[in-house]
């Protein structure tokens, strides 16, 4: 038996950057994290990036006991790695106030972390200890959304949390009129990595759309096709939408709007 297949997972919450949090300064852990794990948090909180570097930040409480934030160092941590809104956050818990952090911008694409390049000036690659944490991501069945937000301060985003199917699928948070990415790790599952034309349905509706797939980039998304699909389901930047994979190349759509 595969004692890496049963292995306790670490728990994780994630977090997409709105508006309200840039303005802040400060971000809110969600509330069932905290009713899980609070008692075993303490200032200061250690954040740790895939390069290895580590930030120390301070956390408070607002309001009632399960309400509490990122705050002093928060505000650092956010404009040395440039965070902007729709940028997308996954926290794993690594136990003693430790997060392991990860950080993709707004096309889903993990970002270029500063300080991340040899003394050559290469960019190192991605440490590897991540990719199944990565993984985790595009298989929404095994992640552990505590609350059951992806971004508390959204009715929206909770509406698109609760989202369960027994098929494959994957959700993306529209960031502007454009090409969609699809997670490379969800083609390498269910899908062949190839490009083609899938079909998006969306109730009695469907839309044929280019899946273009670079394998040497291990970057995959839907382009021509996507502009007719935005404009007749009239989707705004902050909708979500959950691609669920019914038959081969064939997705319904469901949509969440802000």
């Amino acid at each position: 038996m595969d004692s890496k297949t049963h292995r306790k997972k670490a728990p994780i919450f994630i977090k997409i950057i709105l508006e309200n949090t840039i303005k802040q300064g400060r971000l809110e852990i969600p509330s069932g994290f905290v009713t899980e794990f609070g008692n075993s948090l303490s200032n200061p909180i250690i954040l740790e990036v895939p390069t290895g570097k580590k930030w120390e930040v301070e956390m408070s409480k607002v309001g009632g006991e399960d309400q509490v934030w990122l705050g002093n160092g928060w505000l650092g941590f956010s404009e040395h790695y440039s965070l902007q809104k729709g940028h997308l956050l996954v926290f794993e818990y690594q136990g003693n106030s430790h997060f392991n952090v990860l950080i993709f911008d707004m096309t889903a694409t993990e970002i270029d972390y500063p300080g991340s390049c040899s003394r050559d000036g290469k960019s190192k690659p991605k440490m590897n200890k991540n990719k199944e944490f990565i993984d985790l991501i595009s298989d929404q069945h095994h992640i552990q959304q505590f609350g059951g937000n992806v971004a508390s301060c959204s009715q929206v985003n909770t509406s698109a949390s609760n989202f369960t199917s027994s098929n494959p699928w994957f959700k993306v948070v529209l960031n502007s009129i454009g090409n969609l990415s699809v997670p490379f790790s969800f083609m390498e599952k269910h899908m062949k990595c190839e490009t083609k034309t899938v079909i998006l349905k969306v109730e009695d509706k469907s839309w044929p759309v280019k899946l273009n797939v670079y394998l040497s980039s291990r970057v995959a998304g839907l382009y021509a096709g996507v502009a007719s699909f935005w404009k007749d389901n009239s989707l705004k930047q902050g909708d979500v939408c959950v691609f669920e994979l019914i038959r081969n190349d064939i997705f319904t759509v469901s949509i969440f709007r802000i």
